[in-house]
């Protein structure tokens, strides 16, 4: 499992599995907040390894942003992570061009199967909903 993270004041998390038997990523789910914190999200990302991917080795990946300390306490959004459990690092880049072409490579290829080389679950409502359009 790969969790991959944004931070701000509308926080997200995506979860996502490599399936090498036929060559693509899976997006199993999403979580998002309109209005919500790092807090809030360590606590939700936390329950949803819980329930459905108890025992499952995870990668956690975020924005470099979150390594910046806050005024109120000097701690990092990473601080506040690791503080719950979840074992994020940050990311090298935080480039969007690069982000974009490796969505775009995978979104432009087959599997083995002939299949998307990334699919996504339904439970993905705003990301699916972002990459058609909104």
């Amino acid at each position: 499992m790969v969790i991959g993270l944004d931070f701000g004041l509308t926080p997200a998390a995506s979860f996502m599995q490599k399936n090498s038997a036929f060559g693509h990523w899976q997006v199993t789910d999403e979580i998002v907040f309109s209005d919500g914190n790092a807090s809030d999200l360590a606590a939700e990302i936390s329950k949803l390894l819980a329930k459905r991917y108890k025992n499952c080795p995870v990668e956690v990946w975020g924005d470099p942003a979150g390594g910046q300390r806050v005024q109120t306490d000097g701690r990092t959004i990473y601080d506040l992570l690791w503080a719950n459990g979840i074992d994020a690092r940050p990311t090298d880049s935080n480039v969007f061009s690069l982000r974009k072409n490796a969505l775009d490579a995978l979104l432009k290829r087959l599997n083995q199967e002939g299949k998307p080389a990334i699919q996504f679950s339904p439970n993905c409502r705003t990301l699916i909903s972002g990459l058609s359009g909104a």
